[in-house]
């Protein structure tokens, strides 16, 4: 543990020169808040180990977990300790000197905390999977001291899953409340479209804001049954209340801000942000890595590997994040995965598949459910083999399984196709 509070010593003391520093530099006192709030994080680690020893419950995946953390923050305790000495030396002289040398300890202070922020950004998808009271107590406490956009900020994922689990907790009148908020009864005024070929996903523009809208289509006979329409509008509305408590910077999942009905085709729509702008309707995955030359050859991959690789990250986080809500899919494929290319600029031209990939985000809510819920029959039919490779082994083919056992293996189906998609990106 002495690795630990080394480091969490370390970034109290950088936070408390920093703070001084704060009225003079801008830099230094963005600086200073990200400090303060990683040294919080990092004392919860250090609160929860030691507790965990002393209880003996420290299991196998926690005792390897600390194993490497205290490997990788000894090389970095060490480098705080240096900064820190430097930083806080007393004597007139030391502190004419801290005067003059300060541009260069400066950025030698930015890359010691972007390298600590990877860290507590990569331990911001691991606190998604602890003990529900050990989550919500890094938030409480932390809220004493930094503001819900400073969290939001600092750990993303983890204010979402608390924002998701509150929208989940509330009773029906409620989240009817949520929903109705995000209703846009004059889309046809509010929406632009940056193109008109009719499309299952849409890019455009919402109030300012970059979107892709995805439409679900229904019967057309629902629109004249009131309780049948009135039915699946609750079913929709609720299901994008919940993806609006989503960060579109974070997960591989799209933040939900509107929802609408169209006529024609009749269908339902939710509009999803987008943290940057893009120029065409996006393409799912499954469509990019099929694209064929002109001599009907299947495109070969010419982007960087490590590109693959950041992909295969974003579904995998997109994938956990639900997991951590207790959240099904049901309908994880490449086909339900967008790929979304960032707009061309004069410093960053654009460059297509196969020399480059876009950002992925996991679509099609249609058949997702929590844990405790019924599988919807309607999903329970035949499906094509294309589709029945993404399934879990012991749920291919045609079988009539009973719902625990559709239970019991929620969580691995979703794996299951999660590692398929992986070997469809590295063919």
């Amino acid at each position: 543990m002495d690795v630990f509070q080394t480091a969490v010593t370390s970034c109290i003391l950088i936070h408390k020169f920093l703070d001084g520093r704060a009225k003079y530099s801008t830099q230094s006192k963005s600086l200073a808040a990200r400090f303060r709030w990683d040294s919080r994080v990092l004392q919860h680690i250090v609160d929860y180990f030691e507790s965990r020893q002393l209880d003996g419950k420290l299991s196998r995946e926690d005792a390897l977990l600390l194993d490497e953390t205290m490997t990788y923050l000894s090389t970095l305790g060490e480098r705080l300790k240096i900064a820190q000495s430097k930083l806080t030396s007393t004597g007139w002289l030391s502190k004419e000197m801290n005067k003059l040398m300060w541009p260069l300890r400066k950025d030698e202070l930015v890359e010691l905390e972007l390298e600590l922020f990877e860290w507590t950004q990569r331990l911001d998808f691991r606190l998604l999977v602890l003990p529900e009271k050990l989550r919500h107590d890094i938030i409480r406490i932390t809220e004493d001291e930094v503001s819900e956009d400073q969290i939001s900020t600092y750990a993303p994922n983890l204010a979402a899953q608390r924002r998701m689990e509150k929208f989940l907790s509330k009773t029906q009148s409620a989240k009817r409340k949520d929903w109705e908020s995000l209703w846009i009864s004059d889309h046809n005024l509010r929406i632009t479209f940056n193109s008109h070929s009719p499309a299952r996903f849409m890019a455009g523009d919402f109030s300012s804001r970059n979107v892709i809208i995805e439409y679900k289509p229904h019967p057309t006979h629902i629109r004249s049954d009131k309780l049948g329409y009135e039915i699946l509008q609750q079913e929709i509305g609720e299901l994008a209340a919940a993806l609006s408590s989503l960060d579109p910077k974070s997960v591989g999942l799209l933040k939900c801000v509107g929802i609408f009905h169209e006529e024609d085709p009749p269908s339902f729509a939710l509009v999803h942000e987008i943290p940057f702008q893009i120029e065409e309707n996006p393409v799912s995955l499954k469509a990019l890595i099929s694209k064929k030359d002109v001599e009907m050859r299947r495109l070969l991959p010419a982007h960087p590997l490590n590109e693959r690789f950041e992909l295969a990250r974003k579904v995998a986080a997109g994938v956990l994040f639900l997991h951590s809500i207790a959240w099904v899919h049901k309908a994880i494929r490449s086909q339900n995965i967008l790929v979304i290319e960032r707009m061309a600029t004069s410093s960053s031209p654009k460059k297509r598949f196969p020399y480059a990939l876009g950002n992925p985000y996991l679509v099609n809510f249609q058949s997702s459910r929590s844990n405790d819920a019924e599988t919807d029959p309607s999903f329970r039919g035949g499906i094509r083999w294309e589709e029945d490779i993404y399934h879990h082994p012991d749920r291919q083919g045609f079988r009539q399984d009973s719902e625990h056992a559709r239970r019991s293996i929620a969580g691995t189906r979703n794996m299951a196709a999660t590692g398929e998609i992986f070997r469809e990106i590295t063919r």
